[in-house]
């Protein structure tokens, strides 16, 4: 067995434009990059990135977390490589940020240091094509639209728009206008949990008109989603109530969800969604990767989370350009609404 030194470097993005969600309003994105090196000076690093107000650990809690961790791994192979991992980020279930960024770091250890690769260690191969959905907040009418108009014109086939103010009937006309401009164009709305059950019954009642792909998160409560997944015939996505892999049970037994919104960051990295795509498979449910506004280095492992799988819908990745400043180059550009992994 050998000792693997792990370093850290906390980090600050400061938002272009400020990140307003029914949580709050946040200007910067905080986390840490880990760094593991042996006596070899053969190094890697992950990306963690708390976001408590959405699930995670606290980042005092993570970092208390990173300053106790000891990193022991065979010093030869063979040895089988996943389960080497989990034993490791197995103590840390209730850190999901911290289990993810040191995933990162290990799987990336272990392919440079066993001259193996991220898809032998995971198991599943990946995809070479991403397809990226558009992100838009919703703004007085002519502001969205031509930034539809915009995304449209550069390829992207999916647009997902940020939803539940207070003024529903001006979110209706926008989109009713954007289906009427667009007929083609695949819409996802995310409400962040911002309405109660019965304004949420109401208002995905008038919304089944149109032909929306799903509409994310529309309630908070866990309890209240499956409720209102089995009352309305609009499909229904869950993002904030998959944290665990029990909730997807949760969603799955109870539930005629259509879509499950996986953060790699929330859930703890990429062996959680192995699992959760084992749950889903031969389901009508759709998995759908996103981000959760981190540096470019988390960001790169949210999109070979979302390489992993085996669908045609547009994942949640278009978040290169929401700094004002990253940390490194992003290598994975999105062009024509897609993500090409060369």
């Amino acid at each position: 067995m050998k000792k693997v030194n792990l370093d850290y470097n906390t980090y600050e993005l400061k938002f272009k434009t400020p990140f307003a969600t029914s949580k709050g309003i946040f200007d910067y994105r905080k986390g840490f990059i880990i760094e593991l090196k042996d006596e070899k000076g053969i190094s890697s690093v992950g990306d963690a990135a708390p976001f408590p107000e959405f699930g995670s650990e606290t980042f005092k809690e993570a970092e208390d977390v990173l300053n106790r961790i000891e990193i022991i791994i065979p010093a030869e192979p063979p040895y089988n490589f996943l389960k080497i991992i989990e034993e490791i980020l197995m103590p840390l279930e209730k850190f999901p940020s911290i289990k993810c960024g040191l995933e990162q770091a290990l799987i990336s250890y272990i392919s440079k240091t066993n001259k193996t690769n991220f898809n032998d260690i995971i198991g599943i191969n990946s995809n070479r094509e991403i397809l990226v959905n558009a992100l838009v907040n919703i703004f007085p009418e002519k502001h969205t639209l031509r930034k539809i108009n915009q995304y449209v014109k550069d390829g992207f086939e999916t647009i997902k728009l940020k939803i539940g103010r207070d003024d529903f009937a001006e979110e209706l006309r926008i989109i009713t206008e954007i289906f009427s401009r667009y007929p083609k164009l695949n819409v996802r709305l995310d409400v962040n949990g911002q309405w109660n059950y019965e304004v949420a019954v109401e208002r995905l009642n008038k919304l089944k008109i149109f032909n929306i792909e799903y509409v994310e998160q529309p309630v908070s409560s866990n309890e209240e989603m499956i409720n209102l997944i089995n009352e309305v015939d609009v499909p229904i996505a869950a993002d904030e109530s998959i944290r665990k892999i029990n909730d997807v049970e949760n969603f799955i037994n109870n539930s005629r969800i259509s879509a499950l919104i996986i953060k790699p960051m929330m859930i703890g990295g990429i062996i959680p969604l192995k699992k959760i795509l084992d749950l889903v498979k031969d389901k009508n449910i759709k998995t759908i990767v996103t981000s959760s506004f981190e540096s470019y280095i988390g960001r790169s492992y949210a999109v070979f989370a979302a390489s992993l799988i085996k669908n045609k819908y547009a994942h949640g990745l278009n978040t290169e350009n929401v700094f004002v400043e990253d940390l490194g180059e992003n290598i994975f550009k999105v062009n024509r609404g897609k993500i090409i992994i060369g």
